[in-house]
C-alpha cells in the first residue's frame, strides 16, 4: 500500500550520519588498503621481479574472482529480498 504522505519520506538526521560515517570509512579503509598493496607488490618488484609479477597476477585474478562471484550473488539476493 503506497502513502502520499512525504512524512514517510524523510530521512532521520541520526540515519544520515550514520550513512556518512559508514561511507566516509569505507573510502579510508579502500584508499589505505589500495595504497598498501601498491606498496607490497613495488617491494615484491624491486626484490624480485618474477615475485612481484606473480603476486600481481595472484591479485589480478583474485579481483576477477570476486566481481564475478558478486555478479553471481547480486540477481539471487535481489530475488530473496522481493519474497
Amino acid at each position: 500500500m503506497l502513502c502520499d504522505d512525504r512524512e514517510h519520506y524523510t530521512i532521520s538526521p541520526c540515519f544520515r550520519q550514520t550513512v556518512q560515517l559508514f561511507f566516509s570509512q569505507l573510502v579510508v579503509s579502500m584508499v589505505g588498503n589500495a595504497i598498501l598493496l601498491t606498496g607490497v607488490l613495488v617491494l615484491l618488484f624491486l626484490e624480485d621481479w618474477r615475485v612481484g609479477l606473480s603476486m600481481l597476477i595472484f591479485s589480478l585474478v583474485a579481483l576477477v574472482v570476486l566481481v564475478r562471484i558478486r555478479a553471481l550473488a547480486i540477481p539471487r539476493w535481489k530475488i530473496v529480498r522481493e519474497q
